[in-house]
């Protein structure tokens, strides 16, 4: 039996008849900080106002505790409370409320102000505060929903003096309103033909993405000529793979491939012969079709991403070098995130040096990308430049250096992140290194706690532990533990869901391993967690500690049960009663 993730327990809350009594159950088992980040979670980087609403039920808290989470020094709990603030009727009007939200630290957080439509009293300042981001602000998210409110909300205000920010400022607003006029394609043409490579070289790649240059080599003609001859100095001429070539544009063509350094294109445009056939055998597909395919896996998840990269023959030299052409360094968009998964599933080992380089970028998601990749593809490199990404000042960050320590193989990442983990007081910085983790897997959880018991304290340990762990992993943790008192320590601080993982594993353990979590589990007290649980009044929750008492036999039940039933009484008594003879 899968043990649930938190994902599907905090969706079960807030679904529940009584959202605001079980999520205070499962405040009490989870603790407040793994309940936020679980809210958090839940509402995603994009959330709709149903899903606001839904944890405002459950949360079920006045104004005036919401405005003091607001200012609380976690992540998770600040963002949870503006968001239910923001999406009340008073809380957009306010000024206060929506511009710390703003210019607060954390990046999602500065997304979610800019999405909402309230515009608070004083409607120029948030159309100034939205310019900032755009032009200032290092995420890519956030300059993206500052662009697209600024399109929505304030077509009418002002006009953006472009043609006066610098260059980077320019790239950024291109980049960040959606969809594009012809006044777009004027300014993305100019600042291509300025001094900054960086920023001519997205702009390039935004005529490239609205067809602007093809359609320019295909008007024919001399206005286009400094556009489209930048453009191939960039190497941005893809759209060279599209065009139907005669008499009139040949020399044209091989001239722009030249410049771009397609010598592909220079040989099946000298040749005279340009039928799809040949075309097919001159060009591979993957180089006329690279640019698409990243753009197809933009919008998908994390999962489906791997499955479909892993699709592609990555471990193809001639597909790597498609890609190295098409998205030559440094990276600094969304396709960044694409091209790293490539590299990691690839194992392509000579992007190690690209993605050191990446660790230091300016949108954080480009570092939690190339995090992942490097440990996979120069673990070595990744053991002595990933530690100082555990101190990032975003989340997600953090949570992605953790996981590629956690996954280094043979657990040689682990001890770096037992020595943070022993010095780190903070809870909500720990916890995203701890959700870093367990994104590992259960094998390098329970690495990381066996090989560092001597540094990580049984708190730790416990924390770690807190939201379960697969069978794998208990099947080390019982082959590992040979003390049960610091056993019995962990599992006190890890709380139900680690004991229903070792249930969940008991068929596959051995009578010795069995003896002794039993004996850990009814010493830790776990069978009180078990109470707390039911008492949420879900069907899924009880329907599941059944299916997993039933691995016990009656005398193991016995001994686990027997402390809580001297001390419980009346329906509390009746229900572990049911539960074990169920």
């Amino acid at each position: 039996m899968s043990i649930p993730s938190t994902k599907d327990i905090i969706h079960s809350v807030l679904e529940n008849r009584h959202p605001a009594r079980a999520f205070q159950v499962y405040l009490q088992s989870a603790g407040e900080d793994t309940a936020y980040i679980a809210l958090d979670g839940y509402l995603g980087d994009y959330p709709d106002g149903q899903r606001i609403r839904k944890t405002a039920l459950a949360l079920n808290l006045p104004d005036a505790d919401l405005r003091n989470l607001a200012e609380s020094p976690q992540e998770a709990k600040r963002r949870v409370s503006r968001l239910i603030l923001l999406e009340s009727t008073t809380g957009v009007t306010e000024d206060s409320l929506l511009q710390k939200g703003l210019s607060d630290k954390s990046a999602i957080i500065r997304t979610d102000a800019a999405r909402f439509t309230g515009t608070g009293t004083d409607r120029t300042r948030l159309y100034n505060q939205l310019i900032r981001l755009i032009r200032e602000d290092p995420d890519t998210r956030v300059r993206q929903s500052a662009g697209k409110r600024l399109a929505e909300s304030f077509a009418d205000l002002y006009a953006i003096d472009f043609d006066g920010l610098p260059p980077l400022s320019r790239m950024l607003i291109l980049d960040a309103l959606e969809g594009h006029t012809r006044i777009d394609e004027e300014r993305a043409e100019a600042l291509m033909l300025s001094k900054d490579k960086e920023a001519a070289f997205r702009a390039g790649r935004n005529l490239l993405r609205w067809g602007t240059l093809k359609r320019l080599f295909n008007k024919g003609g001399s206005s286009g000529d400094a556009v489209l001859k930048k453009a191939a100095a960039l190497g941005v001429a893809n759209y060279l793979e599209e065009i139907d070539i005669s008499d009139s544009n040949r020399e044209q063509a091989i001239d722009l491939a030249g410049q771009a350094g397609r010598d592909d294109l220079v040989r099946r445009f000298n040749k005279s012969d340009n039928t799809p056939e040949t075309r097919d055998n001159m060009v591979p597909s993957t180089l006329r079709e690279i640019e698409k395919t990243v753009l197809s896996l933009m919008d998908t998840d994390y999962e489906e991403r791997n499955k479909r990269i892993n699709e592609l023959p990555i471990e193809d030299p001639g597909f790597r070098k498609a890609v190295e052409i098409a998205y030559p360094p440094p990276e600094s968009d969304v396709s960044a995130g694409i091209l790293f998964d490539m590299a990691r599933l690839g194992h392509w080992s000579g992007w190690s040096g690209r993605l050191s380089e990446a660790l230091s970028s300016e949108d954080p998601d480009i570092r939690c990308s190339a995090a992942l990749a490097l440990a996979e593809i120069n673990p070595e490199n990744a053991i002595s430049e990933l530690p100082p990404m555990l101190m990032d000042s975003t989340d997600r960050v953090r949570r992605a250096a953790a996981s590629a320590l956690a996954s280094i193989p043979s657990g040689k990442g682990c001890p770096k992140l037992a020595e943070y983990l022993k010095d780190e007081p903070e809870g909500d910085r720990r916890g995203a290194v701890f959700s870093g983790i367990r994104d590992a897997g259960g094998a390098a959880l329970a690495r990381c706690i066996l090989d560092n018991l001597e540094i990580i304290s049984p708190l730790i340990a416990g924390e770690m532990l807190s939201e379960g762990i697969d069978v794998v992993g208990v099947e080390l943790l019982a082959d590992g533990f040979t003390d049960e008192t610091v056993l019995t320590e962990i599992m006190r601080h890890a709380g139900y869901y680690c004991g229903e993982s070792i249930l969940d594993a008991w068929p596959k353990m051995d009578g010795k391993a069995r003896k002794r979590f039993l004996s850990c589990m009814a010493a830790s007290d776990w069978a009180d967690s078990v109470l707390k649980m039911i008492e949420i009044d879900n069907r899924d929750t009880v329907s599941r500690i059944s299916m997993l008492l039933k691995h016990l036999s009656k005398e193991e039940l016995a001994s686990l049960f027997e402390t809580v039933l001297k001390r419980s009484a009346g329906r509390s008594r009746r229900r572990i009663r049911k539960l074990t003879k169920s």
